[in-house]
């Protein structure tokens, strides 16, 4: 009887948690996740629980990472963490993991087609947030499925918030221009039964992310001379003047295949808006010849 009354009193309070997560959106903790993953229209609690642990007196670590759903475990997963790993096999997420810190869980929308929201497992490194790999996960008929995952994505990478309706993920990821120095670009990857694959942007305009995935605004720049700005990406039109000491958002960038040759980029501040060209290049003092900022983004 009273294990009846402990199991009622517990269905209770998940119905009860489940009608005001509906009604409020409400958001049980920091390992709390609520969405309807399999598109029944009635929300799932998820929650996750990494745990990392390293010993002082040995040089292996070992890490678990658990989801429950509704309560229920779905997915348990547990490695050592060596500290002199051999050759990591291909595709092989844990192979890779000697420099965890935590792992980050979110929900994407991977494939709009069908009526199924993913769990998205990003797993970083301590050293900058790199991110080292992937999981992604779908609740199909009460059970959690690994549907895919890769490791070395990229590294400084992390999951865009809001993900578009489309059949990729949407990454945030660092490149590195000498003129401005680190910009974020949105970078698509497909998933597939071998891990992710960059969809390459379109006449290789990217749109450039938040700098942080926690922070949802571009940083700005500052500009160290008269920049010209043009109505087109061929810059044949000129249009107007970013002044010096002006602010202005990087908004795209233009890139050729050759990451240290000149690019274009759009650029928008409080009077003007357009593309600028950038010359990327450096002297042999690693100086950038041309400078047009005075703030480089530089890696923390």
């Amino acid at each position: 009887m009273k294990k009846l009354s402990k199991l009622l009193l517990c269905c209770l309070f998940v119905l009860g948690f489940s009608l005001l997560a509906d009604t409020y959106g409400l958001k049980a903790s920091d390992n709390t996740l609520i969405a309807d993953l399999n598109g029944d229209g009635k929300e799932e609690i998820i929650y996750y629980e990494p745990e990392i642990r390293f010993s002082y007196d040995e040089e292996d670590g070992e890490y678990s990472f658990k989801i429950s759903i509704d309560g229920k475990e779905a997915w348990s997963e547990g490695y050592v963490i060596e500290a002199y790993p051999d050759e990591p096999e291909e595709h092989r997420l844990h192979d890779v993991l000697y420099t965890l810190a935590y792992i980050k869980v979110e929900i994407a929308d991977i494939n709009p087609s069908d009526s199924y929201k993913e769990i998205v497992a990003s797993y970083y490194s301590a050293y900058n947030e790199i991110l080292l790999g992937m999981k992604v996960f779908r609740y199909k008929k009460g059970k959690l499925t690994l549907v895919g995952e890769d490791y070395n994505v990229s590294s400084f990478s992390y999951v865009v918030a809001d993900q578009k309706n489309n059949k990729y993920l949407t990454l945030g990821v660092d490149y590195w221009s000498q003129t401005f120095g680190c910009l974020w670009l949105k970078v698509d990857y497909k998933l597939g039964k071998k891990g992710f694959t960059e969809k390459k942007a379109k006449s290789g305009v990217y749109t450039v992310a938040p700098e942080f995935y926690a922070d949802n605004k571009i940083g700005k720049f500052k500009a160290a001379c008269n920049i010209k700005v043009f109505s087109d990406s061929s810059l044949t039109e000129f249009k107007g003047e970013i002044k010096k000491g002006q602010k202005f958002y990087v908004k795209k960038v233009k890139l050729s295949d050759d990451l240290t040759a000149p690019f274009v980029a759009y650029i928008k501040s409080s009077d003007v808006k357009g593309w600028i060209y950038v010359d990327n290049q450096t002297d042999d003092f690693g100086d950038v010849k041309e400078p047009l900022v005075t703030n480089r983004r530089l890696f923390d």
